[in-house]
C-alpha cells in the first residue's frame, strides 16, 4: 500500500490516505529510504555474509526454498 498517508484515527483504527481510507487493527509505517545508499549497501553486503554464517537455519537461498518444498511435496511416510 504504497502512499501517502493524510491522517490516521487511533480511536477508529482508521488510516486516511491518499488513495482512500483503511480500517486496520495493526499499523505498520515505513518512513521511506536513506538518502545516501553507500553505507546502506556496505551494511546489506555485510549482512548477506554474516547471516548463513551465524544465523544458518534464518537464509535459506530460493534453490533452499525450493529443494525442501519438493522433499514435502514427495514425502511418503513410512509403513506402520
Amino acid at each position: 500500500m504504497q502512499c501517502e498517508v493524510t491522517n490516521i484515527d487511533r480511536a477508529a483504527k482508521t488510516v486516511h490516505r491518499s488513495k482512500g481510507k483503511v480500517d486496520r487493527d495493526f499499523l505498520i509505517l515505513a518512513g521511506g529510504i536513506r538518502n545516501t545508499c553507500e553505507a546502506s549497501v556496505g551494511e546489506a553486503l555485510q549482512a548477506a555474509e554474516d547471516t548463513p554464517q551465524n544465523f544458518g537455519s534464518a537464509y535459506i537461498p530460493n534453490a533452499g526454498h525450493l529443494a525442501r518444498k519438493n522433499k514435502i511435496l514427495n514425502f511418503k511416510a513410512a509403513p506402520s
